[in-house]
């Protein structure tokens, strides 16, 4: 909201990403020290509207038409303001708007860009900065203005690694970074794991951050489980051949059919096979938390983590009297194709609403034609503020 007369109201919305702390090293790339407003605070010298921020030293000073311009919430803001000022006798009252709420670099960027600053606009983010400037253009609908310099900004994105990447999802989806967000939605789905009675993801034990595109953690979570049963269904199959009647007794005066054990294939050896085979799955099983009886618990480990254990499951035989025998009888090979093969047919995270939403982002930023980060003629600029989002 915004402020009628003297009173002052904050504006509210979700906050942008803790701007109180500001990491140490923000950057020390040129151009991007001292973002923030401080001894000069106008943007307008003959401005009509007051930028207050608890970050800021002084109020900013600018132009509401300029700051309306930008993107329809800010135009709300001053339409609401205008409205409300029609009702007073001051003359020279000035509008005031309070976006504490905000993350100060990234909001002092969109109001650069807002009066054409260009100049004062940094040619290079922290990874952090530009995680909050990707929540506030969301936030104000004002990803398009940002369009002649995400490029150059993206660069510290492309280096970092896939751990940082899934912390700050957010950034591939503000910026229509598709590859990079399925790339993400896979990490999720193959490396995540869960803990009893949440249905959080918790990415290398540390748990997603609440700026989570809408939806990517309940479809990761989807994929996660139909993955991690087909899999369970593999182990539990194979115990269940263990579950067979014990062989038959022979004697002299009675003889039948060789029996044919869950896992021994020839009538040579076939107890101590029978013994060999479960008695080595059952304990590499329990090893990694599967028990004789099917859970009806959630499997907490990722599905990497999983189909690592059931893929190093090793038969221990015992002394067999024809040991060659029994080489086809192992089922860890068989085992290990099965769970390669649940691999290889994973499903993606990625819904088409997803997807829909990161092209339609993609597009607003101009696709694979950016514009070159600070060479941004004034023409360019202003067909900028002729659209909205």
């Amino acid at each position: 909201m915004v402020s009628s007369g003297h009173e002052l109201v904050s504006y509210g919305g979700p906050s942008s990403a803790g701007s109180a702390n500001l990491p140490s090293e923000t950057t020390t790339q040129p151009g991007s020290d001292n973002i923030t407003p401080s001894g000069d605070a106008m943007l307008h010298p003959s401005g009509d509207l007051l930028i207050y921020h608890n970050e800021f030293t002084i109020p900013l000073l600018l132009c509401s038409k300029a700051f309306a311009l930008l993107c329809k919430p800010w135009a709300k803001m001053v339409e609401y303001r205008m409205v409300m000022g029609s009702e007073e006798s001051k003359e020279d009252e000035r509008m005031k708007i309070d976006l504490s709420d905000d993350d100060p670099i990234a909001l002092s960027i969109l109001l650069y860009i807002s009066h054409l600053r260009f100049e004062m606009v940094p040619s290079f983010l922290s990874l952090k900065q530009l995680f909050a400037l990707s929540v506030l253009t969301d936030k104000y609908e004002a990803t398009r203005m940002v369009r002649p310099w995400i490029a150059h900004w993206l660069s510290i994105w492309n280096f970092a690694s896939m751990e940082t990447k899934v912390a700050n999802v957010w950034i591939a989806w503000e910026f229509g970074l598709l590859e990079d967000f399925e790339r993400i939605a896979t990490a999720l789905v193959l490396d995540a794991e869960i803990k009893d009675d949440s249905d959080s993801l918790f990415y290398n034990s540390k748990e997603l951050p609440g700026e989570v595109p809408p939806g990517l953690i309940e479809s990761a979570l989807e994929v996660r489980r139909k993955v991690i049963g087909q899999l369970l269904d593999i182990a539990y199959a194979y115990l269940d051949r263990c579950r067979l009647p014990p062989p038959p007794v022979y004697t002299s005066t009675f003889t039948t059919a060789p029996f044919r054990s869950g896992f021994c294939q020839t009538s040579a050896g076939t107890h101590a096979c029978h013994v060999s085979m479960c008695g080595s799955l059952l304990l590499g099983l329990q090893e990694i938390g599967l028990y004789t009886r099917r859970d009806t618990a959630p499997c907490n480990l990722s599905i990497n983590k999983l189909a690592t254990a059931l893929q190093g499951l090793k038969i221990f035989h015992f002394s067999l009297a024809s040991p060659g025998v029994h080489a086809g009888c192992d089922p860890i090979p068989e085992l290990k194709r099965k769970v390669k093969e649940v691999l290889a047919n994973i499903p993606s995270a990625v819904t088409t609403a997803h997807a829909a939403h990161i092209e339609r982002q993609k597009k607003l930023l101009g696709g694979d034609k950016t514009c070159p980060p600070l060479l941004v003629p004034f023409q360019v600029a202003s067909r900028l503020f002729s659209h909205t989002r």
